[in-house]
């Protein structure tokens, strides 16, 4: 039993070991497919499931959702070290009702229409640009006769430059429709992260991660809000602990490798801020934890990391697969 005053959580970001029973978000990314079609042309097709859950709230007024894109892409290969190519993709955004009643948060669904190119610029510098037009429409209640439909301009962006073999950083930019709930069925969003890798030696790793909803005045869900808290940010917090419009987190690590095709063990620090604008962001207002984790891994993978922190709310505890960081 722990001591008294001392608080024990678990944290498991990949979902596979506990099921966190406070408000989340599941999101599964489907593995992209490619099929050879003729000389220099390919065919690409890929998508994505997301669950949104409350707990012990059945339905929550249609806020609960389940969606799901899927994506068809055509590419053509070009001699110049880059690929053109044209997407279209089809969205779905179903809530949870009772299906009885004849009101509610009505379904959505669309269809996106993107043209763009990828490739490597340099031999550092990946980009991948995609931008076109996207529609949505509401299926509400074959009574009521209030469909809405709507398109917009939307646009996806990543971007990969590799400063040396150690240094790296990474630019993500995506406008899109997706589910609102609480009344609302569907709003628009314009998500940016920026991420910056540092290996200063083999032993000692730093990360530092901005992410931004770009306006303060737009309507996000609570659940598409950058957060921070996991395993993977914040390791001394539950999962999702922070939300607001924009976040920032630095981590650094100290590793110890006896062995590297098994295992390792690491001493790491953390600290980040949420806040409702980015000049609301100050460094006397981070929160902080630190702690020390065992990885067994293989050549390629981390199949299993454990780690035990401590935050201003007490120890915690993680569970996953995969690197920190």
């Amino acid at each position: 039993m722990p001591a008294p005053g001392v608080c024990w959580n678990v944290s498991d970001p990949s979902g596979v070991i506990f099921l966190n029973r406070v408000s989340r978000v599941v999101s599964t990314t489907v593995p992209k497919m490619a099929f050879d079609m003729a000389k220099n042309w390919v065919l690409e097709v890929g998508g994505q499931i997301q669950l949104v859950r409350f707990e012990d709230q059945p339905y929550s007024d249609g806020q609960e959702n389940n969606n799901f894109n899927v994506d068809v892409g055509i590419v053509y290969r070009t001699s110049l070290g880059f690929d053109v190519l044209g997407q279209f993709g089809y969205y779905n955004i179903n809530y949870l009702r009772d299906k009885t009643l004849s009101n509610g948060t009505p379904d959505v669904f669309g269809y996106t229409y993107r043209v763009g190119f990828r490739g490597q610029i340099t031999e550092r510098l990946s980009l991948e640009g995609l931008a076109g037009i996207a529609t949505v429409e509401t299926d509400f209640f074959p009574a009521s006769g209030n469909d809405i439909s709507d398109s917009t301009f939307v646009a996806n962006v990543h971007f990969r430059y590799e400063a040396t073999d150690k240094i790296n950083f990474f630019l993500d930019f995506g406008r899109q429709y997706v589910f609102n709930g609480f009344g609302d069925p569907y709003t628009l969003i314009n998500a940016f992260t920026f991420l910056a890798n540092f290996e200063l030696t083999e032993q000692f790793s730093l990360r530092g991660r901005l992410q931004s909803t770009l306006g303060d005045s737009d309507q996000v869900p609570y659940f598409l809000l950058p957060s921070l808290g996991s395993g993977s940010t914040l390791r001394g917090y539950r999962s999702w602990r922070f939300r607001d419009r924009h976040g920032l987190l630095a981590q650094g690590e100290w590793r110890w490798i006896p062995n590297r095709m098994a295992l390792d063990m690491a001493f790491f620090y953390d600290a980040g801020m949420v806040a409702p604008r980015l000049d609301a962001v100050a460094l006397d207002r981070f929160v902080h934890d630190f702690g020390v984790g065992i990885r067994f891994h293989g050549p390629l993978s981390t199949p299993l990391r454990v780690e035990i922190a401590r935050g201003a709310e007490g120890l915690h505890l993680v569970f996953a697969a995969g690197a920190a960081f």
